[in-house]
């Protein structure tokens, strides 16, 4: 029986003298920040606070890190653009892919686009690559999984630099994933097909799951954050499946408006923003306390914030 999507659980937040299940898991109170510009959008990677690098990541102990996703690299410009992103700091860049169906490797164009871009970050850094399609192309079926992983897979045989993989973009949104009714638990089934094929062929492969967007409706348009991971974990459990599904959990916590600060908390809503980490491991602790899927904060699973944007203003010289 699938959860419905406005529930208490999306509006949980810390009250004082509330016991806090997740508090052990939070050893500080500060929120990441970083820097939106016209050219590169900040992807903030967050590990769960008592945890460390998933053990089948490729990178090393750093509890925190920073990074670009952007496509700059990939152009005339890229050499600079990824010298630009190490003197800034920044230790990785998300590239993406654009599946389509029936795909099951990289056409020649891509493959030589995304060769160009990392060959031009920094040898040092990190590269996330995001496989995701249009919503009418989301793999639903037996077949499509089978294509979609096998794409990845082609993608992480030719670039050995790339092995934290994100499965697929906001399934959340019927703009990335239509329709939302039944979407949890067809990716949920995205989501172990590709951590098998993957992990089996690649012992250090990072499989990023969920993704989701800040918010939703809970309509045909979109599902709430809350809800989608709540009924992520009902599929499976009802699959029997003990195996993982994914060794990270990756989640996008815009802010709801321009002037919102990071650290701003959504009680009462379905939001969950960068403040509301509470809320999202709240949920994610319903849908998979207990099972073979570990929490963040456990077994090396963590949490990325791998896109996330704040409005600033350049002081003045």
């Amino acid at each position: 029986m699938p959860f419905p999507g406005p529930a208490v659980c999306d509006r949980w937040s810390v009250s004082p003298g509330v016991p806090n299940p997740f508090l052990a898991l939070k050893s500080h109170r500060g929120y990441p920040c970083e820097v939106r510009s016209r050219k590169l959008l900040g992807l903030v990677l967050v590990l769960g606070a008592l945890a460390s690098i998933p053990a089948a990541s490729s990178a090393g102990n750093d509890p925190f890190f920073v990074g670009f996703s952007d496509i700059a690299p990939e152009g005339a410009n890229g050499a600079a653009v990824g010298s630009t992103g190490a003197a800034l700091g920044a230790t990785a860049f998300r590239f993406t892919l654009q599946w389509t169906p029936g795909a099951t490797a990289l056409t020649t164009a891509d493959a030589t686009t995304i060769h160009g871009g990392i060959a031009n970050a920094a040898a040092s850094s990190r590269i996330v690559l995001s496989v995701y399609g249009t919503s009418s192309t989301a793999p639903t079926d037996a077949a499509g999984r089978t294509q979609y992983c096998s794409y990845i897979s082609d993608a992480l045989a030719r670039e050995p630099r790339i092995r934290d993989v994100i499965v697929w973009n906001e399934p959340n949104k019927a703009q990335f994933w239509s329709p939302q009714t039944g979407a949890p638990a067809a990716y949920t089934a995205l989501l172990g097909a590709c951590y098998d094929t993957l992990h089996a062929a690649y012992s250090t492969v990072n499989v990023i799951g969920l993704a989701l967007s800040h918010d939703g409706n809970d309509t045909s348009s979109s599902t709430s954050p809350g809800a989608f991971i709540r009924n992520v974990g009902v599929a499976y459990r009802a699959s029997g499946r003990t195996a993982r599904l994914f060794d990270t959990v990756a989640f996008h916590p815009y802010p709801v408006s321009s002037t919102e600060r990071p650290w701003a908390k959504h009680v009462g809503s379905t939001v969950i923003g960068e403040g509301d980490w509470n809320k999202l491991m709240y949920n994610l602790w319903l849908a998979f306390d207990g099972t073979g899927q570990p929490l963040p904060g456990s077994g090396g699973v963590s949490i990325w914030y791998t896109e996330l944007g704040f409005q600033t203003t350049v002081p003045p010289a």
